[in-house]
């Protein structure tokens, strides 16, 4: 969910389409469309490619051999863009997790080489002349790093939202949980110290975005976010445990197969966020994504559960979870507040806002003790499932 507002490419699908079959190995495109995205811009892709030389010896294929496969294109805003140590610690995060059984998309390398990701000047504005095929220098484009990966299918926790039960909730706790304690053995190859608005920790550098917020009510239930994060939860975070996180574990980068009658997960998205960050933040972003707005205290207890039977919290962690998961909340509302106001016309950032404001104010209802109450009298049915 990286990426601000001057950043984000203006590709259209006919330059899309342009970019796979000039840069992977493209032969015939059946479909192209564009899929939603906060800051970066991404676009599924099913079609036909030529195999390189590296993909053909290790699949054993034929020269010859074309794929009719799915596929996703992914152009990164430009600001991150200029950070490619962090693009490639996301791709040995995928690749770490891959090794240990998660479902991560694959990366596909260019045409003719061994490298997955391109940097190339691509329209950053709607108005710019559209043609993979040239690298206009001119005001209207910005280098921005092109990826293709693979397509993983499967619906978004943000569809299934009603069909989400507390046993589902305990489920997806259990994984993120069993993603934080894999993480503890990751060894980036670079360092991942990242410090920008999408940092919980920076929250209180977004005090000047209380201006984009409507409504008085609004702007001082914020304001008392903000204040409690300030006296409670910034002077002890130098001792909560940190590691890597993947900083976005919401609804929509989670995926969910229900073909066998059940909830499954088949895919974890979008590794664009990663960094070096407390555990407890990487805890606090899913619940505040996946916590139904309309039984706060019940679903986000199971959640916690099914987190800390593989991973559990500390004393302070879970002292701080209430504050910080409204930290959290407040984070979102403040930056799609001003990218609403600056792109009134991003339906993404609407809902995002929309919907957050909506959970903040649920979260916001209850007192910090009735909801730590509520966690540990949903601790005993965790218990019972621990060895599930």
């Amino acid at each position: 969910m990286s990426g601000s507002a001057y950043s984000r490419p203006f590709v259209n699908l006919e330059f899309a389409e342009q970019l796979v079959k000039k840069l992977y190995n493209f032969e015939r495109i059946s479909e192209i469309k564009e899929l939603e995205s906060f800051g970066d811009q991404n676009f599924y892709v099913r079609g036909h490619r030529r195999n390189t030389v590296q993909e053909q010896v290790a699949s054993n294929f034929r020269s010859n051999d074309l794929e009719q496969e799915e596929y996703v294109l992914k152009v990164l805003n430009s600001n991150d863009s200029r950070h490619v140590d962090f693009v490639e610690a996301e791709s040995a995060a995928m690749y770490f997790l891959r090794e240990r059984g998660f479902p991560c998309p694959l990366l596909y390398p260019l045409a003719g080489g061994v490298d997955t990701k391109s940097l190339i000047r691509v329209p950053a504005s709607p108005n710019a002349k559209y043609d993979a095929n040239k690298s206009p220098e001119t005001a209207e484009y910005k280098w921005c790093i092109v990826r293709l990966i693979s397509f993983l299918p499967g619906q978004t926790g943000d569809s299934l939202k009603r069909k989400m039960s507390f046993e589902n909730l305990f489920m997806v706790g259990k994984f993120i949980g069993s993603l934080s304690k894999a993480f503890q053995d990751f060894e980036s190859p670079v360092s991942l110290s990242k410090s920008d608005r999408w940092c919980i920790e920076n929250l209180l550098s977004l005090k000047s975005h209380v201006s984009f917020v409507k409504g008085e009510e609004n702007k001082k239930l914020v304001c008392n976010v903000l204040d409690r994060f300030a006296a409670h939860v910034t002077p002890k975070i130098c001792l909560l445990r940190q590691g890597t996180v993947h900083s976005d574990l919401t609804e929509t980068n989670l995926l969910f197969d229900t073909s066998c009658g059940e909830l499954r997960i088949s895919g974890l998205i979008d590794f664009g966020d990663i960094r070096w960050s407390c555990f407890l933040f990487e805890l606090a972003t899913a619940v505040a994504s996946f916590t139904k707005e309309d039984d706060v205290l019940a679903s986000s207890g199971y959640f916690i559960d099914g987190y800390q039977a593989v991973f559990p919290l500390t004393d302070l962690e879970f002292e701080l979870l209430y504050d910080v998961v409204c930290a959290r909340l407040c984070q979102v509302f403040l930056i799609t507040s001003e990218k609403e106001r600056e792109f009134p016309n991003n339906e993404y950032a609407k809902k995002l806002q929309t919907d957050y404001l909506r959970k903040l104010k649920a979260w916001s209802s209850n007192s910090r003790d009735e909801v730590m109450s509520m966690w540990r009298k949903v601790e005993e049915y965790g218990q019972k499932l621990y060895s599930a």
